[in-house]
């Protein structure tokens, strides 16, 4: 896949759409020491770790996933350096590109989103992308990446633009359309777009930019069997989850329709119940997210 071709296609060129001034915090200086240390050719782990250990909280970060049972790594890391040799360079940067990239936007105060239960809501997407990329033989860290940065701008949109989006939400409840769809008619653009727009400013990697702007155009993705060989499959698979603004109402059924005509190896169910135990052992509570094993659950 020619991701740079596919992410210049993606993204206008300046001036083409009105894009407003958001207040979009700084990413911390580590994160680009990290990014500009991985690219050099002869980068030496112990100096990622170095440099990540800077940062207590990216490091439990750091430390909670390589740990964690999505990994599936045989042995644990009691530190940063560890964590990075367990990852590899390229791992690595992606990792604390997504991790800080989704720390600093979930420091937003938005009055229309309860900033923990959207964390929780962004991880299941991630694992849930990661289960699919590697049931499908994908790269399942980049696919994990980009379900955590899919809705990246949001609570920053919702802030800024906060009437906007209140007649959005009403809009997206009556009349069952994505909230993408009501973006797109009233700005000529969607919030997988506005993230792409930014994290190409911050020197993201072409196919991470690229999965993100795509995530709510499956069926555009399926209409194309390039395009739906790669890892833009699983994250927008997981762009039909549940979460708390209602994205996408009909979501669920969208998904298992999705999943019973391309996924007929294995139950949606197996995959939402593996994804469930692991975002217990992620997140240390819902509040009151509602997660798709419980909404599968609930349909029977």
């Amino acid at each position: 896949m020619n991701w740079s071709e596919l992410c210049s296609r993606l993204l206008p060129g300046e001036g083409k759409i009105r894009f407003p001034k958001l207040a979009i915090p700084a990413l911390p200086d580590v994160v680009f020491k990290v990014a500009q240390k991985a690219q050099e050719p002869d980068v030496a782990v112990s100096d990622l770790g170095g440099l990540i250990e800077t940062d207590a909280a990216l490091t439990s970060e750091m430390l909670r996933y390589v740990n964690s049972s999505a990994m599936m790594l045989r042995h644990k890391a009691s530190n940063a350096s560890r964590a990075c040799a367990l990852l590899g360079v390229k791992k690595t940067k992606l990792f604390v590109l997504t991790v800080a990239s989704n720390r600093l936007m979930n420091s937003v105060i938005s009055p229309l989103i309860v900033m923990r239960r959207f964390s929780v809501s962004s991880m299941e997407r991630a694992l849930f992308a990661k289960a699919v990329a590697s049931h499908k033989k994908l790269d399942s860290d980049l696919a994990f990446s980009c379900g955590l940065l899919q809705d990246l701008v949001l609570p920053t949109l919702t802030a800024d633009l906060l009437d906007h989006y209140s007649d959005f939400m009403t809009a997206v409840k009556q009349t069952g359309e994505d909230l993408a769809v009501h973006e797109r008619n009233r700005f000529g653009w969607d919030h997988a777009l506005a993230a792409g727009l930014i994290m190409k400013g911050w020197g993201f990697p072409d196919d991470l930019i690229s999965c993100v702007v795509m995530h709510h155009r499956l069926e555009e993705i399926l209409a194309d069997p390039e395009l739906a060989k790669t890892e833009l499959f699983p994250v927008a698979m997981a762009g039909l989850l549940h979460d708390l603004l209602g994205q996408s109402p009909n979501g669920c059924t969208r998904l298992q329709n999705c999943w019973s005509e391309h996924m007929t190896d294995i139950p949606l169910e197996d995959i939402a119940e593996i994804v469930s135990q692991q975002l217990d052992e992620l997140v240390s509570e819902r509040h009151g997210h509602v997660t798709l094993s419980e909404q599968l659950s609930m349909a029977v």
